[in-house]
């Protein structure tokens, strides 16, 4: 959010690049871009979607902070696409228990997870496309990671579709901002991708 109001909000794929590899914030020692907060510590160190390497390479002393992959982490991260998890506050006191609620809140929404029972189509949000080896090996064990946090209608309905043979589909990422005064990409923010 920090980022959206001091550069602008990135609108294609070319500013989206500039804005996750090139805003960097200091934490202790070291400097980190959004990619790296998000892909090397959140994720484990772990390849972006649509990039060949991980964000910190063997030796980096960035490496001692890296977090071990929790997949709730993908309902919780909001970067500023309509698309996106809501924004939320986590403590740490809680930090299990706010993930797991975020966790639920997020599959019940049909547009992150669908499901036709009738035609065996589960219709998912592009995270779990881009975050699938996050969720498990394969769209059956993706569905049955997000399963675990349904409830209700939607439960039973997942239950049924994952003792037969089904579909998964995706859907399209809404990348737009909901905000209602949206702050211009600042054209300047390429320059963060050259001088670091």
């Amino acid at each position: 959010v920090h980022a959206n109001i001091q550069i602008g909000v990135p609108t294609g794929d070319g500013q989206r690049l500039a804005f996750f590899n090139g805003v960097r914030y200091t934490l202790g020692p070291h400097t980190f871009s959004l990619n790296e907060l998000e892909n090397g510590i959140l994720r484990g160190n772990r390849k972006p979607p649509y990039h060949l390497n991980k964000p910190f390479a063997a030796g980096d002393p960035r490496l001692a902070v890296v977090l071990p992959v929790d997949h709730r982490i993908h309902f919780a991260l909001n970067c500023g696409a309509k698309a996106c998890p809501p924004v939320k506050w986590f403590t740490e006191e809680a930090l299990d228990e706010e993930l797991g609620i975020a966790a639920q809140a997020w599959v019940e929404l049909d547009d992150n997870v669908g499901v036709d029972a009738e035609k065996a189509v589960v219709t998912l949000s592009q995270i779990c496309n881009w975050y699938a080896v996050d969720f498990g090996k394969g769209s059956q064990e993706v569905v049955r990671t997000l399963a675990q946090y349904a409830l209700g209608d939607k439960k039973a309905i997942l239950t049924d579709v994952l003792c037969r043979k089904f579909t998964v589909k995706y859907s399209p990422y809404d990348w737009s901002n909901p905000a209602v005064r949206v702050v211009p990409f600042k054209e300047s923010c390429y320059k963060c991708l050259v001088v670091r």
